[in-house]
């Protein structure tokens, strides 16, 4: 598991640094902590965010929210599954122009 966690790690936060416009410094905050249950890890960049229209598809295999940075719409739906088999969830936050945010909620042993 934990190799698979790395990997869930790396894709949000190599998408966080790629999706941040040019003329921005990357501002990536991630904060872990305990909720129930679960251990929860928020993710928080300053990219270029997504549409509310956006969300619902950005797991969907194949599916990318932009074309603007180079990506095969892979990465995510990876992530989703991971943690899903895991018994986790993903949820995410965002706002079009205003970054977006990751809470990845996995199950405590």
């Amino acid at each position: 598991m934990r190799r698979k966690l790395r990997s869930v790690l790396y894709n949000i936060l190599s998408n966080a640094i790629k999706y941040t416009p040019a003329d921005r410094e990357p501002d990536i905050k991630i904060h872990a902590y305990q909720e129930d249950a679960f251990m929860v890890i928020r993710i928080k960049d300053n990219g270029i965010g997504m549409a509310e229209k956006d969300i619902a598809t950005i797991f969907d295999k194949f599916k990318r929210a932009t074309s603007s940075a180079d990506g095969s719409g892979v990465g995510l739906y990876l992530v989703n599954s991971i943690v899903k088999n895991a018994g986790g969830k993903i949820l995410v936050k965002s706002k079009l122009g205003h970054g977006s945010e990751f809470i990845v909620y996995l199950v405590s042993n």
